[in-house]
C-alpha cells in the first residue's frame, strides 16, 4: 500500500514538473492587455486566449493567467516565427547590453541582424536594427503551389526590387500578392517565385538605372526616350529578348535617364509638371496656421507695435513666410486654380494650438500647412489624426512625430547623407577617395567605407587637425582627389581647408566634400570661402540659392517694396506645391504616389510614404562652391 502511495506522489510530481515547465500564471497589472502580456512571455495573443477563453472580452487588474512558455509556442508546428524590426539610434554611453535590455531581447540576437557589430563597439549617433520576434498562427492554407516561395521584404525595399530580382514584372508580382499594400512594409510576407540564388538579379544602382515598361511600349518608343537600341537594350536585358511587358523592369546605363528623374534607388520615375495637369474644377481649402503673436500686439500703440515687429523673430519669419504664400495663390489664381485660405493664429505656444482645436473646425479642409516649431506642430498633428487632415510641417525637420497624416516637407539629415553618399560612388568610381572624420562622425565614416570599400582613412590629431604629411602623402598626383570631410569643428575644418588649399595645384586636383554642412561653416570667418571656392566644396541641402531675375522677385519687390528673403521664397515654394497638388487630386495621399519631383524657386518636394507613419520629402540639392558662387551640381 505505501509502495503505491510513493508511485502515485511520484506520478503527481512529474506531471506537476511537466507542467511548471510547460505554463506559468500571470497576475494582471493595471494597464496591461492580452497584447502587451504576450509580448512580454514572447507568445501570441492567440496562445494565451487558447488556454484562458474567457479573456476574450478584455482582463481586469489582478486577474490570474495561465500563461504557455515560449518554447511550447516555438515547437508549435502551428505556429511559425515572424520577424520585424525596428530603428534605433545608439545615445552617448549607451552599450548593446542595455539596448538589448530595454527591447527585451538578446544581444547575439542584435548582433546576428547588425553584423559589423561583431567586429567593433556601437558609435554614438549609428542606428541599428533591432529584431522583434512573434510568432503566428500558420494558415491551412500555407502551402505553396511548386515554384513559388516565400520572401520577406528588407528594409527600404520596393516592390519594382523584389519584381526584378525574380525575375517577373510588378503586375504579376502583385497577382501572386493580392492583398498586398502600396507600399512595403519591413518584415511583411510576399509570394515570389522560387528562383536559385545563383538567378538572382542583382540591383546595381551605382552604375545602372532601371526602368518600368509602360503599358503597350516597344522598343521604337524606348529609343525615343533613351536613345537606345533594341540590340543594347536585350544585351543588358535577356529577357526582353522575347519582347517587352508592362511592368518589365529594365536595366540601363547610369548616364541614360533621358527626360525623367532619378531616384535614390536608382528608379527612373517621369519628370511630372503639376501645372499643365490641373483641374479647374476644383476648389482647395487649406488652413494656414502660423506664429502671428496677435494677442501679444498693441495695436493702439504704434511705437509698441513696431518694437514688437523688431524684437520678436518668430513673427518677422511668420510674416516673410506668409508674405510669399499670398504670391503663391495670386500665381496659381491666374492659372485658373481656385482656392480658399483660412489664415489661423497659433499664437507660438501649445495653448494656442489647443485653444485653435477646441474652437476651429477643421472638417472641409483639404490641408493645412504649419504650424513651425515641432513642439506646436506635433500637438496639431496629433489633434487632426483622427480626421485623417494632411499636415505640412514647413520648416522643422527634427523632432517632428511623423504620424500617419503628416508631410514632413524638409529633408532629413539622413536623407541628404544618403543622397550625398550616393552622389560620390556613382560619379568618384574613377577618383582617389579620402575620408578625415573627427571622433563625433564615426558612425558616418564608417557609413562611407561601407559603400565606398577603396576609400582611405585618414586620423584626426584630438579632433583638431590633420598632420599636413600625412594627407599630402595620400594624395594621389594621377587621379583626382575627391577628399571628404565629415565634422562641425572650426578648428578641424579651418586646419583642413587650409592644407588642402595649400597643397591644391596644376597637377594635383583637389575637390572638397562633406555629407552634412554644419553651422560651422556659416559662423566662423577662419574657414574662408576663397578656399572652399577653390576646392569646388560640394554639399547636399535643402534648398539652393534663385536667380534675381525671374517673375517673383519682380512680382514680390511690387508689392511689398523689398526682395524676398528665404523664407518668403521658402512660403512661395511650398504653397505653390500644396495648391498645385490639390489642382491635380484633392486625395494628396494619392498624389504622393503618382506625382514624382516637383521643383519650383528653391526647393524640390518628392514625398515618399514611409513604413511607419507619414511622408517625408526626399528631394534635395547637391551643390557646390564655384568662383564664389553656389551652384547646383546637374
Amino acid at each position: 500500500m505505501n509502495k503505491q502511495i510513493v508511485f502515485f506522489l511520484a506520478f503527481i510530481l512529474s506531471v506537476s514538473i511537466f507542467a511548471q515547465d510547460k505554463f506559468k500564471t500571470h497576475q494582471v497589472k493595471e494597464g496591461e492587455t492580452i497584447e502587451s502580456i504576450a509580448k512580454y512571455y514572447k507568445v501570441t495573443p492567440y496562445a494565451i486566449l487558447k488556454l484562458n477563453p474567457e479573456a476574450k472580452k478584455g482582463v481586469e487588474k489582478n486577474t490570474i493567467l495561465i500563461i504557455p512558455s515560449s518554447s511550447t509556442v516555438e515547437n508549435d508546428e502551428r505556429f511559425q516565427e515572424k520577424v520585424t524590426f525596428v530603428t534605433h539610434k545608439v545615445r552617448k554611453k549607451e552599450t548593446l547590453f542595455s539596448i538589448a535590455k530595454r527591447y527585451n531581447v538578446k544581444v547575439d540576437d542584435i548582433k546576428r541582424y547588425n553584423k559589423e557589430l561583431y567586429s567593433r563597439q556601437l558609435d554614438k549617433g549609428e542606428k541599428i536594427r533591432i529584431p522583434q520576434v512573434t510568432y503566428v498562427p500558420v494558415k491551412e492554407t500555407d502551402s505553396l503551389p511548386d515554384g513559388l516561395v516565400r520572401y520577406i521584404v528588407k528594409p527600404k525595399e520596393g516592390k519594382w526590387r523584389i519584381a526584378y530580382e525574380h525575375g517577373i514584372s510588378v503586375p504579376e508580382l502583385e497577382k501572386l500578392n493580392p492583398e498586398m499594400g502600396t507600399v512595403l512594409q519591413d518584415g511583411e510576407e510576399i509570394i515570389v517565385p522560387d528562383v536559385h540564388q545563383d538567378s538572382v538579379k542583382t540591383v546595381d544602382d551605382i552604375k545602372y538605372n532601371y526602368y518600368s515598361v509602360q503599358p503597350k511600349e516597344g522598343f521604337y518608343r524606348l529609343k525615343v526616350k533613351f536613345g537606345m537600341e533594341r540590340d543594347s537594350i536585350v544585351a543588358l536585358n535577356p529577357e526582353a529578348k522575347a519582347g517587352l511587358k508592362a511592368g518589365m523592369i529594365l536595366k540601363l546605363p547610369k548616364e541614360t535617364y533621358g527626360d525623367y528623374n532619378i531616384q535614390a534607388d536608382g528608379k527612373l520615375m517621369p519628370r511630372f509638371t503639376l501645372i499643365d495637369s490641373v483641374n479647374k474644377q476644383l476648389t482647395s481649402k487649406v488652413v494656414v496656421a502660423i506664429p502671428l503673436k496677435l494677442n501679444e500686439v498693441d495695436f493702439n500703440s504704434e511705437a509698441g507695435a513696431e518694437d514688437k515687429l523688431k524684437r520678436d523673430r518668430l513673427l518677422n519669419v511668420s510674416l516673410d513666410f506668409y508674405s510669399g504664400m499670398l504670391v503663391a495663390i495670386d500665381s496659381v489664381k491666374k492659372l485658373g486654380v481656385n482656392s480658399e485660405i483660412t489664415l489661423l493664429d497659433t499664437e507660438g505656444t501649445e495653448v494656442g494650438i489647443s485653444r485653435l482645436l477646441n474652437s476651429a473646425s477643421f472638417k472641409n479642409y483639404d490641408a493645412v500647412i504649419g504650424p513651425f516649431t515641432y513642439r506646436s506642430f506635433n500637438k496639431l498633428s496629433y489633434g487632426l489624426r483622427s480626421e485623417n487632415l494632411p499636415v505640412f510641417a514647413p520648416f522643422t525637420s527634427k523632432k517632428v512625430e511623423l504620424y500617419q497624416n503628416v508631410f514632413q516637407t524638409l529633408p532629413s539629415d539622413e536623407v541628404l547623407r544618403d543622397q550625398m553618399i550616393n552622389f560620390i560612388a556613382e560619379r568618384g568610381q574613377d577618383k582617389h577617395i579620402i575620408v578625415i572624420a573627427d571622433s563625433k562622425n564615426t558612425a558616418v565614416r564608417n557609413q562611407l567605407k561601407s559603400k565606398i570599400p577603396s576609400a582611405q582613412i585618414i586620423a584626426t590629431e584630438s579632433d583638431n587637425y590633420v598632420q599636413m604629411e600625412a594627407l599630402e602623402e595620400s594624395l594621389s598626383m594621377e587621379k583626382e582627389n575627391w577628399v571628404i570631410v565629415e565634422s562641425n569643428r572650426i578648428p578641424l575644418l579651418t586646419n583642413i581647408t587650409n592644407v588642402l588649399n595649400s597643397l591644391r595645384n596644376e597637377e594635383r586636383t583637389i575637390v572638397m566634400f562633406t555629407t552634412h554642412k554644419g553651422d560651422a561653416y556659416e559662423i566662423s570667418d577662419d574657414i574662408k570661402n576663397s578656399y572652399l571656392s577653390a576646392l569646388k566644396f560640394h554639399y547636399p541641402t535643402v534648398d539652393k540659392p534663385s536667380s534675381l531675375d525671374n517673375n517673383f522677385h519682380k512680382v514680390y519687390e511690387d508689392r511689398f517694396g523689398t526682395y524676398p528673403n528665404r523664407y518668403a521664397i521658402r512660403g512661395f515654394d511650398l504653397m505653390m506645391d500644396v495648391l498645385l497638388r490639390l489642382a491635380y487630386k484633392k486625395d494628396l495621399y494619392q498624389v504622393a504616389s503618382e506625382v514624382g519631383e516637383t521643383e519650383y524657386l528653391e526647393n524640390k518636394f518628392d514625398y515618399k510614404k514611409q513604413y511607419v507613419g507619414g511622408y517625408l520629402n526626399t528631394g534635395a540639392y547637391i551643390v557646390k562652391y564655384d568662383d564664389l558662387e553656389i551652384k547646383e551640381v546637374k
